[in-house]
């Protein structure tokens, strides 16, 4: 009987074992183990404040640039995570001119109150491009020591203005609400696509997300005052008058030809270009 106990008792134990081998402890120690990211801190050279340094495009780590110790918004960085951009490019960190402005908030149609605000940050890239993937940016958070409230970050924003390569290099203004930052490490951090100024902001009330697209710029006429030579102007239709050295090929109908512009003066018996009696001006390009 004791025999029959102990041979039960050393196939009890060779199952058991057989068992931990063939169970799922087994096949997740022999298993291929999970693919750690590397974080790579790129080198950098600072000059007057600004610092840069190159990204490697499809790279599969995480690259970080921080702004140096002797910048004037020390502590930002920016990390792109793996395949974040496609190309190589060189990225700068730098202080950036404010957007926690007037003019700014009438642009975005935001009545809210600045009640304080830290440095804005700007970061740019050499080559127009935009994110595969959205990399991440930290930047100062205002100095909130005289809000007294419980969270003073309760009405935290980030202003942006950015450059957007996927819609033809267009500029782009807009807010970022308070649900899309973390302040957990002391910073602003938030992820992004674009590049541009990112400037941390606290407001009196509460403000919800927005974007809007920056105005085209307008090309302003040129205005030639009499007695300006410019060689800017030309005849949108009519002949060419003989007096400025026109010929029968060149009078005829639709004529579009460069000239010279004197003055008020008289050219032969026709008043100059600068009058507007010869021919219409057109806008300044060829």
């Amino acid at each position: 009987m004791k025999q029959f106990s102990h041979t039960n008792l050393i196939l009890t134990l060779a199952a058991l074992a057989f068992g931990c081998v063939r169970g799922p402890a087994f096949l997740k120690q022999s298993g291929a183990p999970e693919a750690s990211i590397h974080r790579l801190q790129v080198a950098t050279v600072d000059q007057n404040g600004v610092t840069s340094g190159v990204i490697t495009g499809g790279s599969k780590s995480t690259q970080v640039i921080a702004a140096s110790a002797n910048s004037a918004v020390a502590g930002s960085n920016i990390e792109f995570p793996p395949g974040s951009l496609a190309i190589s490019t060189e990225v700068t960190i730098q202080a950036g001119s404010s957007l926690a402005t007037n003019s700014v908030f009438t642009q975005l149609n935001v009545t809210a109150e600045v009640a304080t605000s830290a440095p804005a940050v700007t970061f740019k890239s050499s080559v127009a491009t935009d994110a595969v993937v959205p990399f991440t940016v930290a930047i100062p958070l205002p100095d909130t020591s005289s809000l007294a409230l419980a969270d003073p970050f309760t009405n935290l924003i980030i202003i942006y203005h950015v450059t957007k390569a996927s819609a033809g290099n267009a500029d782009f203004t807009g807010i970022i609400s308070r649900d899309g930052i973390d302040t957990a490490t002391g910073f602003a951090r938030f992820a992004v696509s674009y590049f541009g100024t990112y400037q941390a902001v606290v407001t009196k009330t509460l403000v919800q997300a927005v974007e809007i697209a920056a105005a085209p710029k307008v090309k302003a006429k040129k205005v030639i005052p009499p007695g300006v030579i410019t060689d800017r102007f030309y005849f949108s239709r009519g002949p060419m008058p003989a007096s400025f050295g026109g010929d029968s090929a060149q009078n005829s109908s639709h004529f579009k030809g460069w000239v010279h512009a004197f003055g008020p003066s008289k050219v032969g018996t026709q008043a100059t270009l600068s009058t507007g009696k010869i021919s219409k001006a057109l806008p300044d390009t060829p």
